[in-house]
């Protein structure tokens, strides 16, 4: 089930990517690769408080309107 949905979204992602133009190709690249970062972070830190659940808690930035990716607001 997981490859399926990996799958389906790496489709979602390349198709967006190849109906912009470059420039906004480039942002968009960029915006989603902070996102990657930001998600590989929470989820070191998320297995690291299974090991260390007195570890101090994860603040995460909003996730909702104007905070999003201009790219990802439409989904």
């Amino acid at each position: 089930m997981r490859i399926r949905q990996e799958a389906a979204w790496q489709g979602r992602i390349e198709a967006l990517l190849e109906s912009l133009e470059d420039i906004e190709r480039a942002r968009v690249a960029d915006e989603l690769r902070t996102l990657l970062a930001q998600q590989t972070f929470h989820r070191s830190v998320s297995a690291a408080r299974a090991v260390w659940p007195w570890a101090g808690t994860c603040v995460s930035g909003p996730t909702t309107g104007a905070s999003r990716p201009a790219w990802f607001r439409g989904m």
